[in-house]
């Protein structure tokens, strides 16, 4: 459904459908595909209710216990609450999966969890205590909102235990650029002196844009093209190559940076430049400059990786077995 169904237009460049087609469809025993996505209301919401409808028909011809949302956040007039209801009906429980890096505040579980889904994934212990202590329009007590809160780390990053660090070069990771304010601009970039950054360790400049759907602003691309020493990526086959060969890796606070802290390469995370969430505990993260970020990376080098940070954040983070976790969960609930 929405971005991934066949009716969704995405640029050809950033269509990850093909990929995600060939890694599961042997897995995949039955396919429905759903409404498409156009961001307007007028058209999604009436699109959505009518796709609920129609699927309904199959749910109460199958024995289905688990629905997975890949989304805890729900799709603006996606009819979640729809979905949610029928699958009630007949006795599914549904749980859904983490977007992302986000703030306690702006996460809304509380009031999500017992009316779009029962369960959620989340990251870590850490963030799962607080997240069970949010009360606004909760549904369940606090022990019932930890139980149904599942910490189960980042299991696509469990296949980085099978890459080996090669430190070819410095990766740069910036937020979005679009029109909020705190991004990683072109500004930012020479602000930060990255290419003094690459003279000092000898090392030249990768920066690795964030993949979406809908990607139009090239500025930064733009103003870095020119410089022999900085090579710009928007998309990639195998991210978790691009971090295994960096030596140091900079960036926005966001999901991505998980995967360099749990290799033990040198993260140095940007304050202000994304959501802090499970970032704001990580001895890495520093107020923008220069020189915060050389104090950093040998600092970084010094000690190793900060495994403490990452048994408190990302559940199976240290051993690289997040799937075991998360496939556990299922299995309980199935």
């Amino acid at each position: 459904m929405y971005q991934m169904s066949p009716d969704t237009k995405i640029p050809k460049e950033g269509d990850y459908r093909g990929l995600f087609h060939s890694l599961y469809n042997n897995y995949i025993c039955n396919q429905y595909y759903g409404q498409g996505y156009v961001r307007n209301k007028e058209i999604d919401s009436p699109r959505s209710i009518d796709f609920v409808r129609n699927f309904e028909k199959i749910v109460k011809n199958n024995d289905y216990s688990l629905v997975i949302w890949d989304n805890n956040r729900p799709a603006k007039s996606g009819a979640t609450k729809q979905f949610y209801q029928m699958f009630l009906k007949y006795n599914i429980k549904v749980v859904a999966s983490p977007h992302g890096n986000k703030e306690i505040r702006d996460q809304k579980l509380s009031r999500r969890i017992g009316h779009v889904y029962d369960y959620s994934f989340v990251f870590g212990e850490k963030e799962r205590i607080k997240l069970s202590k949010v009360r606004r329009k909760a549904l369940f007590s606090i022990d019932e909102m930890y139980k149904r809160l599942l910490p189960a780390g980042v299991p696509s990053n469990d296949v980085l235990k099978n890459y080996k660090k090669s430190g070819k070069y410095i990766l740069i990771i910036p937020n979005s650029v679009n029109k909020n304010p705190k991004t990683f601009t072109k500004e930012v970039f020479f602000q930060l002196k990255i290419l003094k950054l690459s003279d000092k360790y000898g090392l030249p400049i990768v920066i690795k844009d964030k993949q979406r759907a809908y990607h139009t602003d090239h500025r930064l691309k733009d103003a870095v093209s020119k410089y022999d020493n900085v090579k710009f990526l928007h998309y990639c086959e195998d991210d978790n190559q691009i971090m295994a060969d960096a030596k140091i890796v900079i960036g926005s606070p966001s999901t991505f940076m998980f995967k360099p802290i749990q290799l033990g390469i040198p993260s140095v995370v940007l304050r202000g430049q994304g959501e802090m969430g499970n970032f704001y505990d990580y001895p890495g993260m520093i107020s923008p400059s220069y020189v915060n970020i050389l104090k950093s990376i040998k600092m970084q080098m010094s000690h190793g990786r900060f495994d403490d940070y990452i048994k408190r954040t990302l559940s199976g983070g240290l051993n690289f077995n997040s799937t075991e976790l998360y496939v556990n969960y299922i299995k309980d609930m199935c």
